[in-house]
Order: C-alpha cells, then structure tokens, then sequence
C-alpha cells in the first residue's frame, strides 16, 4: 500500500469514529450538590380573617321535584383567588425563594398547623339548601377565610435566614342570601367562582403632589412620620424612600410588616452598630405600645445588647445618655438569654435593672410610657415601675433603637404602637 492510500484510509478512520462519538450518548453532567435546607423555628404572629364569597346558580325551572343538596367551600378555584399558603422573602433575602427551598418551608408550616386545621378551625363548614320544583334559585354564600401570619426562619446550607407565610387553616360559613330568579328569564349561568372580597391594600396616591399619610398598620414607616439615624454611614446611605413615602430600611435591618409590625432583624454584622427611628412627642406625652422578642443574643458577655425606647432630645437622638429610657438588656451568651428590663435617667450612663420582673420568651408585653413634664412613668402590662425617669429638656422625640456589639444578634417585633391615642 503506497503513502497516498495510507493518508486516505487513516482520514476515512478518523472521520468515522467523530461521526461515532457525535452521535453515541452524551456523558451525563455531574448534579451541582443540593443546598441543606434546615427550618429553625416558625413564629406565629396574628390571626387575620378575610372573606371570600362564592355564588352558586340552581336551575329547576324544568323539573317538577325539589332538589336538596349542600353547599360546601371548594378549594378548586384557589388558584384565581387566594392560594391556601403562601411564602414570601423576607428583608434578608432581597430576591424570591427558589423553588426547592419554598416547598421544604410550605411543608414545615403545613406540618406545623396539622393539629389546628384538624380541630377547631379546620372543619368544613356545610351548608344544606332546598330548590324547590318549578323554579330558578341563585345563593351567594360568604365564608369567613381565617389564616394565619407569622415568619419561617431557617437555615441554608448554614446562612440564616427567613421568609414570611400567610396560611389558611380554617374556613368558617358567615353567611348566605338567596334571590329567586324567574323562569322566564334567558340567562346563561356563570360558572362558580369564589372571588376574594376582601378590600386589598389600596395603592399609594399622589394628589396635588401630596403624599397621602400611611401608617405602620398599612406596613410603612412613613417618611413624614418618623426620621432614621444609625452609626453606620454607609448602612444609612442605603437607605431609601419609595413613591408612597415609605422607608425602605432593609440596609438597617428594620422594617414594617403588612400586619403592623415594626420588625428589628440583624445579626453577626462585623462590627458594633446602633440604628433606630424616631418621631416627635412632648413633655406631656403618652406613648404606648407592646413588646415581642423572639431572640437578643451576643457572642461574648463583656458586651451588652439592647433595645431601647426613649425619650430623647430632638437635637441629638442617637445619643442615649441623654435620654429617658426604658430598655431591654442582655448581658450573657447563650440561646436563650436572660433579658433584663433596665430604667435609665437622661443623664445616666447604664441605668438600673427592675429588680422583680424581667421578660419572659413567649409573652407579649404591653409598655406604656407616660411623660409629666419632668418625668417618665414607665407601666409593663398595667404595673407602674416605682421609678420615674427624669426626661431631657427641650424638644423631645420617641426614639426606638438597638445597640448591637460585634456579631450580636436581635430578632423583634414591636407594635400597636400610638402616641397620646394616635397611631402611627
């Protein structure tokens, strides 16, 4: 075989065994390693009940019997109305949940309340109706839609974080009408529906370019109502305000929730920082709201964190010596830590502890703050402390705030908060 056949035969080979491996199974690519999803602990927070209406069209025109039957809550149109649960990122996500992550957080919560929708509130509620012979019946029936709200914190392949839910467990009738519609009428049935009647968030409006005044109720911390500071500057120049004049104050770890809650998340920041909000009071002023904490921790017990509530001089907010203050306090480590109650004068350093009573996890408790002109009563759940804090001269604001020391945490809700009877 001369050099020219040889180059020819090794070129077909070569060809051959590319079209081979072209066409042969491709090589299966390797599965990135799944995340490890770890759900830490689900907070609930309020009850809301919404309502849903449903209405339903009995034709008997053409039949001389009665027709009894009932009428029952369907979840076949969830989808085109309010899904059952829903799960929302939180302030630490930024982005939505990924797929796989939101189906092991819906099947903790739904594990969670399979007691609850098992007893009480998850009955199916039945409604037993007649149609008489001869005659054309439409029944509009409200159901009462109870769900619950409340937080899912967890872990993601070690990174806490958490997402907020809003859970159906329990469908109740509330009531139904019923409209005799004649016979000799053409009309064409709609189908079924359950359409949601509850009134949603109304959208932000602008008249006149005044900004209509919201509330934490409406889940805004609305810019015209309250001022923010911290000690971290690049933290606050994060911060925004949106076109309906709420904060945005992500960067700082708070936030308003759609339920009225003024949330205080942040942790393990690698570094000391205080931040808070405030708005104007005076020296008369009564100031109420109530307490929830689901954790205050610190890495190391030389260095304390706390939340406090003060009354501060208008002209220097994030200086807490010179304010009035009635403050929660921890200084031990661990996951459970004891969280002392602390009065402070303006003018006093530290302050001193509540010698009888400090917070216990799990409860609410309702703070009352009440300035006399030259002082602050403090009452928690109705008690009058027996100390009364001396307050700063001068214009005063409400300032609420944490102190957090290096890689320290704090999880907490505060709400129902007004100053002298109005909320804000």
């Amino acid at each position: 075989m001369n050099a020219g056949k040889s180059q020819k035969l090794n070129a077909i080979l070569t060809m051959a065994i590319l079209l081979i491996a072209a066409c042969g199974p491709k090589p299966t690519p390797t599965p990135e390693p799944s995340k490890e999803i770890l759900v830490t602990n689900i907070i609930e927070n309020d009850e809301v009940v919404g309502q849903i209406e449903q209405t339903k069209l009995f034709d008997q025109c053409q039949s001389s019997s009665a027709l009894k039957t009932q009428i029952q809550f369907s979840e076949s149109n969830s989808e085109t109305t309010q899904k059952e649960l829903v799960i929302s990122a939180g302030v630490t996500g930024g982005v939505d949940i990924e797929k796989f992550v939101k189906l092991e957080l819906q099947g903790a919560v739904e594990e969670h309340f399979a007691v609850e929708k098992n007893t009480s509130h998850g009955k199916q509620e039945m409604l037993a109706i007649e149609i008489p012979g001869g005659t054309r019946q439409e029944y509009k029936i409200i159901w009462n839609d109870i769900r619950r709200r409340g937080t899912v914190e967890y872990l993601e392949s070690g990174i806490s974080k958490f997402a907020n839910y809003n859970y159906r467990i329990g469908v109740e009738l509330a009531s139904s009408t019923v409209k005799d519609i004649d016979c000799s009428i053409q009309i064409t049935p709609s189908p079924t529906a359950a359409i949601p009647t509850e009134t949603p968030v109304p959208e932000p409006t602008v008249e006149n370019n005044v900004i209509s005044e919201k509330y934490l109720t409406d889940g805004c911390i609305f810019s015209k109502t309250w001022q923010v500071d911290s000690t971290d500057a690049d933290a606050l120049s994060g911060v925004s305000i949106n076109p309906d004049g709420c904060y945005s104050l992500s960067p700082l770890g708070i936030s308003a929730t759609n339920n009225g809650i003024l949330r205080f998340y942040e942790n393990e920041k690698k570094y000391s920082i205080a931040s808070g909000i405030y708005t104007p009071i005076t020296d008369k002023s009564v100031i109420e709201f109530d307490i929830y904490v689901n954790y205050l921790y610190i890495p190391y017990p030389d260095n304390p964190i706390y939340v406090s509530f003060a009354a501060a001089p208008a002209n220097d907010t994030m200086k807490s010596k010179a304010a009035a203050r009635f403050k929660l306090q921890v200084e031990n480590t661990g996951d459970k830590p004891l969280i002392f109650f602390v009065l402070a004068d303006a003018g006093e350093s530290i302050g001193s502890k509540v010698s009888n009573q400090h917070y216990e996890y799990g409860r609410r408790y309702k703070i009352r703050l009440e300035l006399s002109g030259v002082a602050m009563s403090v009452y928690i759940n109705g008690l009058k402390m027996d100390e009364d804090l001396a307050i700063p001269d001068g214009p005063k604001v409400f300032y609420i705030g944490y102190n957090l020391p290096l890689v320290a945490g704090v999880d907490m809700e505060i709400t129902n908060i007004t100053v002298d009877g109005v909320s804000k």
